[in-house]
């Protein structure tokens, strides 16, 4: 006896006429408490159910109440076909009891429950339009197995095409189990037999699994909320729903005639014998969509369905009225076997990752590169999400110190990890078309005929190798690349980095990572990423897990591993839907007491040159080094005049591997340049202090990579002068092995850039250690105007040179 529960119910009833205790008893371990509750203040509609001036209930108290709720049941059978009342009696007053139920509230929360019902049920509002309630019952018999639904029936059902009342459909399934069977495909009658007559319709799908084909019938109204048990009773309410039994059954035979023709292709004893059956579903949308439930065909029915087909189809036509009395005979008695059916259609289906980042992957194809800790379980995330397709790069194989992380078993060892990765993604959604590639990851991008085929590239080799392969290909093609993200976790997988190219974007893995380690290194709350992914000297602590040459890796648990996987391909998929940020990157931190959980920082792309001398490299002028340019040119018009050139430091880095030159700062000119209208000479006052600050700034990430200057209307192209000073530059003053020269100019998109702020004309060209440039009519470096402007920023108000010289 639950005493709590009937001092509960006692109290209640001392204290409130409404609610009267009449009996308590025990039955199968239950307290069963019978209680009557006052209805006559209820208000009810010509839809609602009847009330009486008072209704009894029996309330069943579990033996673990309160941390289990009571179920209530009627004491008659008045509404049975009510909405929400099971096998006649049973009130399902709660949706989700493990949400709704609150064992603080105790027995008054579940008596105010059962008055909410009674009060929604009088005015036929417990079942509202939109709201996802329970649909009708079939109660599924003990041997009769499993049916998940995977196919959109969309506009097939009669109700929402035709306008037809019924319809007659075949489900294309195969068997998964000995006790279960998908739906993956529908077809009308016309359709079924064009896919036999074409062949198209094998006997086993892709992954081997036999097919069969199952009929299903669909009406445009309701049975009952509980669907019957015998078969008779379900026949003579599909009649009245103008699906005749005749119907059902011709078209049952068609369906063994199909499944005896694949026993045979298969060598297959049998295959299941399935009748769906659709009505529309009690939550209301835009459109109704199809309830649906499954009988399984078993023993004598089987039978039954095999003379059908040879009476309609074979050897038995001659008898065929016989065999169908038979069979109304049998079906007279005959018991309904009602599968359980799962529902996996997406047109009924919420997922439970409904509007998350990750979601955006459905449907996508993905390329994974890297089967490791991050790899792992980001291809599992995708799989998950439903990508349609997942090829997976790795060429490492699985050793015994990698199983306290990664997915794998101790079977697995000496095995390729992208082939055993696959066959477990297989197993979680054989639906998904999963291809491993047991190579190396570097040479993937050869070839960029292949990139059509995928949606999204993921590098989780945490490899410099990989990402600046990467780059180096992308850079030929960005147009055909897919959107790129490259992750990384930190040396004690407390934080990781995920950096984001969308398609088209200027920059890949490598530059975006380039240009986010100088966003942590000029901001303090980065501090610990800086430290951690790029710091100022190579790391002296590197983790080796095993002797030999292992790679280096980072100390981190399985746990940890995955939650920095889920972290990264979340925030990934983030900075892939926003569209106002070509290249973003984002830090995550598992442990944010002290700082954000996730840091995001996001870059234009840049204004791309090609090396006039036809080297090979690439020019990535940054939009801030460009504003810079302008800066200056638009502050000389103003103080000197607007056809005087000026011209400036070129600050950045050179990628020898993926031939990059990155522009990322612009400086002004020292003070000791001279300008004028047909001539600029760069002077060297305080460069090497500007140069020296920003190496110590950016841990040597940033140094001197060139010069730019102005040709005010006139060319975007060198003059010998020009020549000749990068000549010197590069073969006299020891700045390095090469030097960019950038000029902008142009006779029309000059004002417009400095008004508008539109990309001038532009000219780059790599000047290297060798050969002197070739002298030209136009003159010589040392042809420079008698007067000129100083660089600098402050000028006296006439037109002078440089301090200590006659203009």
């Amino acid at each position: 006896m639950n005493t709590a529960a009937v001092e509960q119910i006692q109290q209640l009833a001392s204290t409130s006429g409404p609610i009267q205790l009449h009996t308590v008893s025990e039955e199968r371990g239950y307290t069963v408490l019978r209680v009557s509750l006052d209805t006559r203040g209820i208000l009810h509609a010509p839809t609602g159910i009847r009330l009486r001036g008072r209704e009894i209930f029996d309330i069943m108290v579990p033996p673990a109440f309160p941390f289990e709720a009571p179920s209530v049941w009627a004491t008659h059978q008045r509404w049975a076909g009510t909405a929400h009342v099971q096998w006649g009696r049973s009130i399902c007053i709660y949706a989700a009891p493990s949400v709704e139920w609150s064992p603080a509230d105790g027995m008054r929360g579940l008596i105010d429950r059962l008055a909410l019902w009674l009060e929604r049920a009088a005015a036929g509002t417990l079942d509202p339009d939109g709201q996802p309630l329970h649909p009708p019952v079939a109660y599924p018999g003990v041997d009769a197995g499993h049916l998940v639904v995977r196919a959109d029936l969309g506009d097939r059902v009669p109700w929402n095409s035709s306008g037809d009342a019924t319809a007659v459909l075949f489900a294309g399934c195969v068997q998964v189990g000995a006790d279960r069977a998908d739906v993956v495909e529908w077809y009308t009658r016309d359709e079924l037999f064009a896919t036999l007559t074409t062949g198209a319709f094998t006997a086993t799908d892709p992954q081997g699994r036999p097919r069969f084909v199952a009929v299903a019938g669909f009406i445009s109204d309701q049975i009952a909320f509980e669907y019957p048990d015998k078969a008779q009773e379900l026949l003579d309410a599909l009649e009245r729903s103008g699906l005749a039994a005749e119907t059902l059954l011709s078209n049952l035979s068609l369906a063994q005639v199909v499944n005896e023709i694949l026993q045979r292709q298969l060598s297959q004893s049998t295959l299941p014998n399935i009748v769906l059956l659709g009505t529309p579903a009690r939550r209301i949308e835009t459109a109704r969509l199809a309830h649906l439930a499954a009988w399984q065909l078993e023993g004598i029915g089987d039978k039954v369905a095999s003379l059908l087909g040879k009476a309609d189809w074979g050897v038995l036509k001659q008898d065929r009225a016989d065999i169908y009395d038979l069979v109304h005979q049998w079906l007279r008695v005959a018991s309904i076997a009602w599968k359980r059916v799962w529902e996996d259609r997406p047109e009924v289906t919420r997922p439970r990752d409904t509007d998350t980042p990750t979601s955006r992957l459905r449907g996508k194809r993905v390329l994974l590169l890297g089967a490791g800790a991050l790899g792992a379980p980001i291809a599992e995330h995708c799989v998950r999400a439903r990508v349609s397709a997942i090829t997976i790069v790795d060429n490492g194989r699985v050793n015994p110190g990698i199983l306290s992380r990664q997915p794998y078993r101790d079977a697995d060892i000496s095995k390729r990890k992208a082939n055993i990765l696959a066959e477990r993604l297989r197993m979680i959604r054989p639906d998904v078309i999963v291809t491993a590639e047991p190579r190396d990851a570097k040479h993937t991008f050869e070839s960029v005929d292949q990139l059509d085929q995928y949606d999204l590239i993921i590098d989780a080799t945490a490899d410099i190798g990989v990402r600046s392969a990467i780059e180096t290909r992308r850079a030929a093609g960005r147009s055909q690349w897919p959107p790129v993200l490259a992750m990384m976790v930190g040396h004690e997988a407390t934080v990781g980095v995920v950096a984001a190219s969308h398609r088209e974007a200027s920059g890949g893995p490598v530059d975006v990572l380039r240009r986010f380690s100088l966003t942590c290194l000029a901001t303090p709350t980065l501090g610990d990423i800086a430290a951690d992914f790029f710091p100022g000297k190579p790391r002296g602590d590197l983790f080796f897990p095993e002797p030999g040459c292992s790679s280096p890796t980072f100390v981190g648990s399985n746990a940890d591993a995955t939650a920095l996987s889920g972290m990264l391909l979340s925030e990934g998929m983030t900075l892939l839907a926003a569209s106002d940020a070509p290249m973003s990157a984002t830090a995550v931190r598992r442990d944010s007491q002290t700082r954000p959980a996730v840091q995001t920082a996001s870059w234009q792309s840049d204004t791309i040159l090609e090396d006039a001398n036809g080297s090979g490299y690439e020019v990535r002028l940054t939009a801030a080094a460009l504003t810079e340019m302008r800066a200056e040119a638009r502050r000389g018009r103003r103080v000197r005049g607007s056809r005087v050139e000026t011209g400036g430091m070129l600050l950045g880095a050179i990628d020898e591997a993926c031939k990059v030159i990155y522009v990322d700062r612009a400086a002004g000119p020292p003070p000791d340049s001279r300008l004028s209208a047909v001539y600029f000479q760069h002077g060297t006052f305080g460069t090497q202090e500007v140069i020296d600050e920003r190496r110590a700034a950016t841990q040597e990430r940033q140094s001197f990579v060139g010069l730019w200057h102005t040709h005010p209307y006139g060319a975007a192209e060198p003059s010998a002068t020009d020549d000749e000073g990068m000549w010197e530059l590069v073969n006299l003053h020891g700045i390095g092995r090469r030097a960019l020269m950038i000029i902008a100019g142009g006779p029309t998109a000059w004002d417009h850039w400095l008004q508008d702020a539109t990309t001038p004309e532009l000219y780059a060209r790599i000047s290297h250690i060798g050969a002197r440039a070739q002298p030209s009519d136009s003159g010589s470096v040392r042809d420079a105007p008698a007067d000129f402007f100083s660089g600098g920023f402050a000028y006296p108000a006439r037109f002078h040179a440089h301090p200590g010289e006659r203009s």
